[in-house]
């Protein structure tokens, strides 16, 4: 499955790179994160309940992905262990 974000938001945290957003389709969320030292995380909460995570080693993306139409109600997160 080809997925093209159309909402991204791109930044720079932790000492790592952060996008998250809403998928193209708009009807799934995002959230992906990658640190190349450290052990590493990303999820996202609907409704303040955990509905998707992933961890990864150093170098590798943590992707997260919540379908979901409309996709409101969702916050993004990112971790370093």
């Amino acid at each position: 499955m080809l997925t093209i974000p159309v909402v991204v938001l791109a930044v720079e945290v932790g000492g790592g790179y952060w996008n998250y957003g809403v998928g193209w389709s708009g009807n799934f969320g995002y959230s992906d994160y990658l640190h190349n030292s450290k052990t590493h995380s990303s999820s996202i909460k609907f409704d303040g309940q955990v509905v998707a995570s992933s961890r990864a080693q150093p170098g590798v993306w943590a992707k997260s992905v919540y379908y979901r139409f409309p996709p409101t109600r969702m916050s993004y997160y990112w971790n370093t262990y």
